[in-house]
């Protein structure tokens, strides 16, 4: 029960009644017109008189950074004992979620009754080193992204039953890389050497620079290693994923900017499942074979 959560609350229908996100996505988080949220009335009570109560009921729980979006809010709180009674987190969300739906009652009375926010929470536990500092970037950076997709919603869109290299696919990004003639398979064997990895990487990163695409799904290391600086270079990418695209899916860090760009195309031919599983032999097959393909359509 102890530990670090992130917690992620979302209104009901995602209706934008906590804020309004305004600012120029161009600029730095320090500059005066930066992306960032004008809370609502409902948004300040809650910042301001409900976020309190949560230390206030349950001393045990802190919270350690706050971020409000238009339709939901991010939590990340800790626990540093474990609650009375066998409580668990939930209990905590749940009075929380109570408290805000009150102060929404409040200011409309019409919808006394009704809940804010949508059944549930999303949460995640953070125990690895460093995940609590990655978090708190990421989400400083919500504004920009939100203004970002908002700008480019097209880039963002999860389009389902697209025909690629012969496979109904689902996909998010720009489609229209499929129509670049010039893309190149990144695959890289077991029986490579060192010296072929190198020359293939040369050629591969030459083919991003001059306009051309990468398709891969990045099975092997190397060609992580491969994507990742042709990601940070900027280049065209065609990723293929070993599984679909969530309910609300986004892109996130460098890969959330490409997309933006118009440099990123996410392609799988299977739908998103849930359940975490290893990826098989026959899967890396399979989409080793359809990154041929498309680099050759």
């Amino acid at each position: 029960m102890t530990g670090t959560y992130m917690i992620t609350i979302a209104v009901a229908g995602r209706k934008p009644l906590l804020g309004l996100v305004k600012g120029d996505h161009r600029l730095q988080e320090n500059s005066p017109n930066a992306p960032n949220i004008n809370l609502s009335k409902l948004g300040e009570m809650i910042a301001l008189e409900e976020l309190p109560k949560i230390t206030q009921y349950y001393p045990s729980v802190s919270v350690w950074h706050t971020c409000f979006m238009p339709d939901h809010i991010h939590l990340i709180i800790h626990v540093n004992e474990n609650l009375k009674n066998g409580q668990h987190i939930g209990k905590v969300i749940a009075g929380f979620k109570t408290g805000c739906s009150k102060a929404w009652w409040n200011l409309c009375p019409e919808h006394k009754g009704k809940s804010l926010f949508e059944e549930g929470y999303n949460d995640r536990i953070l125990h690895e080193e460093g995940q609590f500092e990655r978090w708190v970037k990421y989400l400083k950076d919500n504004p920009r992204r939100y203004l970002m997709k908002r700008e480019n919603p097209k880039l963002f869109t999860i389009t389902h039953n697209i025909e690629v290299a012969g496979e109904k696919c689902e996909a998010v990004g720009n489609i229209f890389l499929l129509d670049v003639p010039h893309k190149e398979a990144v695959i890289i064997h077991r029986r490579y050497t060192d010296t072929e990895v190198s020359e293939l990487r040369e050629k591969w990163l030459a083919c991003g620079r001059n306009g051309g695409i990468l398709v891969s799904a990045a099975i092997a290391p190397a060609e992580k290693e491969v994507l990742h600086e042709a990601l940070e270079k900027g280049y065209k990418i065609i990723l293929l994923r070993e599984n679909g695209f969530p309910p609300l899916y986004k892109p996130s860090g460098r890969a959330f900017d490409s997309c933006s760009a118009g440099n990123l195309l996410q392609i799988s031919p299977w739908e998103y499942s849930s359940r975490k599983a290893t990826i098989s032999r026959e899967q890396c097959l399979f989409l080793n074979d359809l990154a041929c393909k498309i680099s050759m359509d």
